[in-house]
């Protein structure tokens, strides 16, 4: 089950804000430094880009994709066929 929840954020570096979508995608099977983990994937849309967050059950992060980031540059192996 999908469902999108639109935040508003606040960044105190460049004194501004911006509506933040975050959207549950499911379950995602990926290899993080070759073991293989079953983690829950968040796509966080913004105005500027679009971000991917891969958290454990307990919702703590355990990696991350942006359009300046690739996955493997980040250390993160997908496996999904989805991509």
């Amino acid at each position: 089950m999908k469902k999108k929840l639109n935040i508003g954020v606040v960044i105190p570096r460049s004194r501004t804000s911006m509506l933040v979508g975050v959207e549950y995608s499911g379950r995602d099977s990926v290899s993080i430094h070759g073991k293989p983990r079953e983690l829950n994937l968040f796509v966080l849309k913004s105005e500027t880009s679009d971000w991917q967050l891969w958290l454990d059950d307990d919702y703590k992060w355990c990696e991350w994709s942006s359009p300046t980031c690739r996955p493997r540059s980040c250390g993160l192996e997908l496996e999904s066929k989805d991509r």
